[in-house]
């Protein structure tokens, strides 16, 4: 039977060593049958130890895998367990139940498990992801552009109508009690300018947008219209605070120990597959003739 839990580090690494239980039994008594090319219900042998495909259903079951993942993952739980063997981890008595478990656990644990995180791996991992813990505040806004362009060579009278167009426009604003509408009516009316209504991203007072913009967008002390017209080279806008966020500051003590516990896990997962390419580099892995098949007859 399928056994209810994993090993924890097994589980941390995204291995899932399995999750079979000690299938010893089994592989004595498909190793007296013979350990020739083939046999029913088999789909592998790792250095001759037989995975059956019965083996491979319950696991994927369990895990909700795919046949060729489940088989795999079986495969190296056979590797990984050999090569405590080898080693003489675990060699103390232990309960049939958990015997490959236990070989398997104290194999991780002395081989992949322990890794050291340096105060320089530290140090360098926050100064290049800060900005995950250390976020200033953003505003996300729509805008009404009605544009001009001196540089065209429009008119100063050009000019002017843009700007009562657009004082125009904040008086509707905040006149009315239902601005997304006001807005969403402004986009369709025609105008004697050339206007426009554009929903801007998140931004920080970073640049994102021009100084004379980014001064007016945050002006404001909460979501609302700005009161007055702001000019920009591309014409006059009034603009709609519709969302902002709060700063965020991740206490530098916290960021480390996120990055402390990230870095640890990368390690890990790097002995890991290192650990996995060595073992399966010397390790013969055969598979039945017709391995494909009983894998696409697996029922679920």
């Amino acid at each position: 039977m399928m056994r209810d839990r994993c090993l924890g580090l097994a589980l941390m690494l995204g291995l899932s060593l399995g999750c079979s239980g000690d299938r010893s039994d089994a592989r004595r008594k498909a190793e007296r049958v013979g350990s020739g090319a083939h046999q029913a219900g088999i789909v592998s042998r790792v250095d001759g130890s037989p995975i059956a495909a019965r083996d491979v259903e319950q696991l994927a079951l369990a895990g909700q895998l795919s046949p060729e993942l489940a088989l795999r993952r079986l495969q190296a739980e056979v590797l990984l367990a050999d090569e405590a063997e080898r080693r003489g981890y675990a060699a103390q008595p232990q309960p049939a139940l958990a015997s490959r478990q236990a070989k398997v656990q104290a194999l991780l644990a002395r081989d992949v498990e322990a890794v050291d995180v340096s105060d320089s791996e530290l140090n360098a991992a926050y100064e290049s992801q800060r900005a995950r813990f250390e976020q200033p505040e953003r505003r996300r806004a729509t805008h009404v552009l009605a544009a001009f362009s001196r540089a065209q060579g429009a008119s100063a009278s050009a000019e002017a109508a843009a700007r009562q167009f657009i004082e125009r426009v904040i008086a509707r604003l905040q006149d009315t009690s239902d601005r997304a509408a006001t807005l969403a009516s402004l986009r369709t009316e025609g105008a004697e300018v050339q206007a426009r209504v554009e929903d801007l991203p998140l931004a920080a007072a970073d640049g994102t947008f021009v100084p004379a913009f980014t001064h007016a967008l945050f002006s404001v002390a909460e979501p609302g219209v700005v009161p007055q017209p702001v000019r920009t080279e591309y014409g006059y806008h009034a603009i709609v605070v519709t969302e902002i966020v709060a700063a965020t500051l991740v206490p530098r003590a916290d960021a480390l120990q996120t990055l402390r516990a990230e870095i640890a896990v990368t390690k890990r997962q790097a002995r890991m597959t290192g650990l996995l390419q060595q073992l399966q580099g010397r390790t013969r892995v055969k598979y039945a003739p017709d391995t494909q098949q009983q894998l696409a007859s697996l029922e679920f």
